[in-house]
């Protein structure tokens, strides 16, 4: 029976039923404008993570670059064109992204697990610009490694630079004391970063270290082409004027013969240097993409003596990457 128009309840039903289809609406225009809102933020979020995936392997592939370019700038590193391993800088451009190059030669660094305790001190004092505390952060680093100096056989120079000649018997070096609960200590060196573990170092002490240091010296010696002034005040009798001199003779063109290198150092320190580079150089890229975003790493890479253009990586170390900064000019 249909309802009567004049009925004030009918009418009243018919307008709740209106109302409640009004809500159904609203909710619904809600619900799609969610899901809409939703997608749009998805679908950003997506293409922002591909494009920050694809600026990550640009950077990757030039960084890789920057790598390769070292081992062939070192291929060549007897004539004009060549690099050398003494920390300069070398830009280049790779497919529309810039990237700045330098290489070390390790040999031109001390290492923690050959030098012995004056090698150290000198070190420190040259690098902390005193000699207070170094005796006491020389002894902590031997302490650390589990010994005094390097083994007996691997000894052939007189003052302990990266492999020491044997030295008159001394007061023997109380045992390591070192934290049980670091895995660590009592052991060789496994990285320069472990110099911050070392009981009485601090970070900025270790950080300052770090530079001049290294675990992967290829033999005896220190190769003062490639050595830094720091590392060449690490010699028995050399003032910062001399290793500062050594520095400025390298840049010389021609570049000066070893001979006449070594005639600048005393001549007591002529059988602890090592002319010969290579083969293990540590090798640092920093990298610019055409849309600005930049990333740095530190590889330190093996070269075969008879073929400069084939070399293994021993470590890898990306710094990370950052963001394209707005408003810069990525070049």
């Amino acid at each position: 029976m249909p309802a009567n128009p004049a009925d004030p309840h009918a009418d009243g039903a018919r307008q709740g039923e209106r109302g409640i289809a009004l809500v159904v609406v609203l909710w619904t225009l809600v619900m799609l404008a969610m899901l809409t809102l939703g997608f749009s933020v998805s679908s950003r979020t997506e293409a922002r993570v591909a494009a920050n995936g694809a600026e990550q392997t640009r950077l990757r592939a030039l960084l890789r670059g920057g790598v390769e370019l070292a081992v062939l700038g070192l291929g060549t590193a007897d004539d004009e064109r060549g690099w050398h391993a003494d920390g300069t800088a070398y830009p280049a451009e790779i497919d529309g992204g810039r990237v700045t190059v330098r290489i070390r030669d390790e040999a031109g660094r001390i290492d923690l697990n050959r030098a012995d305790a004056d090698t150290l001190q000198r070190l420190i004092t040259a690098v902390m610009g005193s000699p207070e505390g170094a005796p006491r952060l020389a002894t902590a680093i031997l302490h650390q490694r589990g010994g005094e100096a390097a083994p007996t056989a691997a000894r052939s120079a007189p003052a302990g630079q990266n492999g020491p000649r044997a030295a008159p018997p001394t007061k023997a070096i109380p045992p390591a004391r070192t934290d049980p609960d670091d895995p660590a200590a009592g052991r060789p060196f496994q990285s320069r970063e472990e110099l911050r573990r070392v009981p009485g170092v601090t970070r900025a002490i270790a950080d300052a270290l770090m530079p001049h240091v290294t675990v992967l010296s290829p033999a005896a010696g220190i190769n003062p082409f490639a050595a830094d002034p720091m590392v060449l005040q690490a010699l028995p009798g050399v003032t910062k004027a001399q290793a500062e001199a050594v520095v400025r003779a390298r840049r010389e063109k021609p570049p000066p013969t070893p001979e006449r290198l070594a005639a600048m150092l005393p001549a007591d320190d002529a059988d602890l240097l090592r002319t010969a580079a290579g083969p293990i150089y540590a090798v640092t890229v920093d990298a610019v993409t055409s849309r600005g975003g930049r990333g740095r790493v530190e590889a330190v890479v093996w070269i075969a003596a008879d073929s400069q253009a084939f070399y293994r990586i021993l470590d890898w170390r990306e710094a990370g990457f950052d963001r394209p900064r707005k408003g810069e000019d990525p070049a």
